[in-house]
C-alpha cells in the first residue's frame, strides 16, 4: 500500500513539473510511457537491450567468479585482508566516471569496454560481503566437520556454504542493480551501442523524449533485476527446508577394519602456542582396550588442548601418538550444523563414508542410537529446537554412531541435571562394555561417573600427566 501511495505521489510531481517547465523538456507520465512502447516498435530497441543485458551479465559473472575467489583469501588470511582493504576502500570510493574516461582512451569505444567498468565496479562489492562472511565462518564447525567428515568436500558442503548463503545472496541481490547502473554509465562514455549510448545519443542530439523513453527503461531493468535479487535471497532463505530429512548416504568401496591398535599412547608430547606459552611437557601415558581413564586438573592447565592432539584437530610435530583412526568426541559445546536437522548432524560420520560406513546399513544404525538416546521422535527436528539436555545426547548420539575404537569425552555434560548425567553415563558404560575400547574422560567433577571406581585416574599439573596409583575408592553405581 506504501509502494502504491509512493508511485501516485511520483506520478503527481510528475506531473506538475512537466506542467511547469513544458512537456518538450519533461514530457509527462503518460507520454514517456507511450514512447516507452514505441522504443520496441523499432527495430532497434531489442538489440540495444540485449547488448546491455549481456555486458552485465559478462561483467558480473566476472567479478562474482574473481570477487568469490578474492574475497575467501582475504577473509582467512589477516595480513592479505589488511593489505587489501585501502585497494577496495579506493576502487568503493572512486566514481565510475572516473575509471570509465582512462578505460576510454586505453581500449577505446567497444563492447568490452563498459564490461571492464562493470566488473571494477562491482568486485569491491562481492569482496567485501564474501570477505566479511568468510571471517564469522565459525571454527568449532570446521573442526567438528573436520573430526567426524574429513576431507574438504563435506567442510565445504556442510560448513562454508550453507554459512556463506546469506553473504553471497546479499551480494548478488545488491551486486547485480550495481552492475546494470555501471553498465548504462559506461555505455553512455565508452561504448557506440547499447542503453546507455542511445541515453547519450538522445542527450546529444536534445530528443528528450526519448531520452525520457531510454531513462524510464533503465528504471523498469533495475526494478526487474531487483526483484530477481530478491526472489534468488528468499530461494536461499527456503533453502533451509531441503536440508530437513533429505540425505546423501555415500556407499563407501572399501571395508573399514578395526585399527591394529586399540587404546592410547602417548610418548613425549610437548605442546606450545604461537606465542610460544609452552602448554604440554613430554607426556607420556598408555591407556589400553577396555580400559577408561579420567583425567583432571585445573581449569586453563592443557586439557582440551591435549583431546583436541589426540582426536587430531590440533596437529604436533613434537609427538609421537599412537590411537585408532575411529575415534569418536564429545565437545564441551553444542557443536552441530544448525542447518541440519537432528537425524542429519547424528549421521555426519557415516554420510560421506570417511569409516568405511554408508548406505541404509549405515543410517539404521544411526537411527538406532538416536532411540537409544531418546531422540527417535525428534530425528526431523533442528538442534535450536531441543533443549540442553537433548542436545547432550545428541552430541553422544553422533559420537557413537559410527561404532568409534576410542572415545574421548571433554566435560561432556556439564551443566545437566544428575538425573540426565547419571543416564548418559549409563548409554557410555552399555557401550564400554560392548566393544572394545579405550576411554579417555575429561571431567572437573569425577563424582558425576558412575563407574569411577573403574578408572585410572591421570592428573595433569605442571604442564605433565602423573598417574594417582590408588582408584577413587567411590564403588561404582549399578548402572547396568
Amino acid at each position: 500500500m506504501k509502494a502504491v501511495f509512493g508511485i501516485i505521489l511520483l506520478f503527481i510531481f510528475w506531473t506538475l513539473l512537466s506542467f511547469w517547465v513544458g512537456d518538450y523538456f519533461v514530457p509527462y507520465p503518460w507520454q514517456t510511457l507511450f514512447d516507452f512502447v514505441d522504443l520496441f516498435i523499432s527495430d532497434d530497441a531489442f538489440y540495444h537491450l540485449g547488448l546491455t543485458i549481456l555486458r552485465v551479465l559478462i561483467g558480473f559473472v566476472f567479478a562474482v567468479f574473481s570477487g568469490f575467489i578474492f574475497g575467501w583469501f582475504v577473509g582467512r588470511n589477516p595480513v592479505l585482508s589488511k593489505l587489501s582493504r585501502p585497494m577496495i576502500l579506493f576502487f568503493q570510493g572512486m566514481p565510475p566516471i572516473l575509471w570509465t574516461i582512462p578505460l576510454l582512451l586505453i581500449m577505446g569505444v567497444g563492447f568490452f569496454t563498459p564490461v571492464v567498468v562493470i566488473a571494477l565496479i562491482t568486485f569491491p562489492l562481492i569482496v567485501v560481503n564474501i570477505s566479511e562472511g568468510v571471517k564469522t565462518i565459525p571454527v568449532s564447525l570446521e573442526e567438528m566437520v573436520a573430526l567426524f567428515a574429513p576431507g574438504f568436500l563435506p567442510r565445504l558442503r556442510e560448513v562454508y556454504f550453507p554459512h556463506l548463503k546469506p553473504f553471497i545472496t546479499a551480494a548478488l541481490e545488491l551486486g547485480i542493480v550495481l552492475a546494470l547502473k555501471a553498465s548504462t554509465v559506461a555505455e553512455f562514455f565508452g561504448a557506440s551501442d547499447g542503453i546507455g549510448a542511445k541515453i547519450n545519443g538522445s542527450y546529444q542530439a536534445f530528443k528528450m523524449h526519448a531520452l525520457f523513453a531510454w531513462g524510464f527503461l533503465v528504471i523498469v531493468l533495475i526494478l526487474l533485476f531487483h526483484a530477481l535479487g530478491s526472489w534468488i535471497k528468499k530461494q536461499a532463505v527456503n533453502m533451509k527446508g531441503f536440508h530437513r530429512g533429505f540425505y546423501f548416504p555415500f556407499q563407501s568401496k572399501r571395508h573399514e577394519k578395526q585399527s591394529s591398535y586399540v587404546g592410547i599412547e602417548v610418548n613425549g608430547l610437548d605442546f606450545a602456542y604461537h606465542n610460544g606459552d609452552k602448554i604440554l611437557n613430554n607426556i607420556q601415558f598408555k591407556l589400553g582396550g577396555k580400559e577408561m581413564a579420567l583425567l583432571s586438573g585445573d581449569s586453563g592447565k592443557g586439557k582440551t588442548t591435549l583431546v583436541h592432539l589426540l582426536s587430531g584437530l590440533i596437529k604436533s610435530s613434537q609427538a609421537n601418538i599412537r590411537i585408532p583412526r575411529k575415534r569418536g568426541v564429545v565437545f564441551q559445546d553444542d557443536r552441530f550444523l544448525p542447518w541440519r536437522d537432528v537425524l542429519y548432524n547424528a549421521a555426519l560420520p557415516v554420510i560421506y563414508g570417511a569409516y568405511g560406513q554408508g548406505g541404509q546399513r549405515a543410517m539404521d544404525n544411526v537411527r538406532t542410537w538416536l532411540k537409544k538416546c531418546g531422540l527417535e521422535d525428534y530425528s526431523g527436528y533442528f538442534p535450536a529446537e531441543l533443549s540442553g539436555g537433548m542436545k547432550k545426547r545428541l552430541a553422544l548420539a553422533r559420537c557413537l554412531s559410527f561404532e568409534p575404537e576410542v572415545l574421548l569425552l571433554d566435560e561432556p555434560f556439564v551443566g545437566l541435571d544428575k538425573r540426565s548425567r547419571i543416564e548418559i553415563w549409563k548409554l557410555i558404560k552399555d557401550y564400554y562394555d560392548e566393544n572394545n575400547v579405550a576411554i579417555l574422560i575429561v571431567t572437573h567433577h569425577p563424582e558425576d561417573i558412575p563407574f569411577l571406581s573403574e578408572c585410572r585416574i591421570l592428573e595433569l599439573k605442571d604442564r605433565t600427566i602423573n598417574e594417582k596409583k590408588s582408584r577413587l575408592s567411590q564403588p561404582a553405581l549399578n548402572v547396568k
